[in-house]
């Protein structure tokens, strides 16, 4: 066994670590830069992997991932997206992995990394705004695409294998994509983004931050809890999260404000609307994951298939948005109105599944 990091981890660990380090974080950059170009909350994957990172290998591990990270993303995508890439998630990935370490309460830990997520994506906006200007939305855009133009084709590739293998239908006149039609695809949605992310970037970024650092707190303290350094208060599970009355009735009251205003004439209501929906539909969607998890683990569902489904109705919920919308009414549903709701008291007896009431 090796002493390295919080705990002790054995070498084969620090050795995958160190692996997935070097691959992963030249890749960061990158993938982030994908995940801007679709109109989805933006999660800062070198965060959130920083933090798993840490708490798998140690700090070794975690150290040299940051280290790869921001040399690509200085070499790939210049120095401003280096900055903006340290603040947004260097720096609270540290934040976070500070928190775990110290065994904070778990709540405690949500908060203050969240709030640190949060500030961080704000600093990268006002780095953006000082490097790109007023209209700095479009001005990223060209600088985007003109990033996109200098990566090799090679990094394209298996994404374009991965249509082709999913268009694979036999169907006559349907062409295989080619790195170069896939090019193109890439610079119209960039186009767009000039004229769409005016209204929707806020919103995407900040519900993207926090869902950054709530990724991270519960990760990272899931792996401790694994490995047994987790206390009863550092750790709690998904399936014993509520939302406080307060929240609840802040987030409703302001996207009833936000709603109104949008249906005003003034110029910036449809972003001031789409920016308050995002961190709303973010904290019920995450309500509806804790109310999705105490239904199956009241129903007898072995951790490790409850944990999986959880995990595979995050990421759909992500990607789709039929279903983001329903698990966005189930979390309404279960912060208004289930057992710990804004206007229902609590059950006697502790009774805390929302998705029976």
């Amino acid at each position: 066994m090796i002493s390295n990091g919080p705990g002790r981890v054995s070498g084969g660990k620090l050795a995958l670590g160190i692996v997935l380090a070097l691959i992963v974080g030249a890749l960061t950059p990158l993938l982030t830069v994908l995940e801007m170009s679709v109109l989805m909350p933006v999660v800062l994957p070198g965060g959130v992997f920083m933090v798993f990172l840490f708490c798998y290998a140690g700090p070794l591990p975690a150290w040299l991932f940051m280290i790869v990270q921001l040399a690509a993303a200085g070499v790939l995508l210049g120095e401003q997206f280096l900055l903006m890439l340290l603040v947004a998630g260097t720096l609270p990935a540290l934040v976070c992995m500070r928190l775990i370490t110290l065994k904070k309460p778990f709540f405690d830990q949500m908060k203050l990394c969240v709030a640190a997520s949060l500030a961080g994506m704000l600093a990268a906006v006002t780095i953006a705004y000082i490097s790109f200007g007023g209209n700095m939305i479009e001005r990223m855009a060209e600088a985007l695409k003109a990033q996109f133009a200098l990566m090799p084709d090679a990094f394209f590739a298996p994404f374009v294998d991965m249509i082709n293998s999913a268009m694979s239908t036999g169907i006559p006149g349907v062409g295989k994509m080619t790195v170069q039609s896939y090019r193109a695809q890439i610079g119209g949605i960039l186009d767009l983004m000039s004229e769409v992310y005016q209204q929707s970037l806020p919103g995407a970024l900040l519900s993207g931050a926090a869902l950054t650092g709530v990724l991270s707190v519960l990760w990272g303290n899931w792996l401790q809890a694994r490995r047994g350094l987790a206390t009863e208060e550092s750790y709690v599970s998904p399936a014993r999260w509520f939302l406080p009355r307060s929240v609840t009735l802040g987030l409703t009251l302001m996207w009833i404000a936000a709603f109104i205003l949008s249906e005003t004439r003034y110029a910036q209501g449809q972003t001031v609307y789409f920016t308050v929906y995002s961190l709303a539909s973010l904290a019920f969607f995450i309500q509806a994951l804790g109310a999705v998890d105490r239904f199956f683990l009241r129903r007898g569902m072995p951790d490790a298939k409850r944990r999986t489904l959880i995990i595979l109705t995050l990421i759909l919920g992500l990607l789709f948005r039929f279903i983001n919308t329903l698990l966005f009414a189930i979390g309404a549903g279960s912060t208004l109105f289930g057992s710990h709701g804004a206007f229902r008291r609590p059950l006697p007896g502790g009774n805390d599944d929302d998705t029976q009431q």
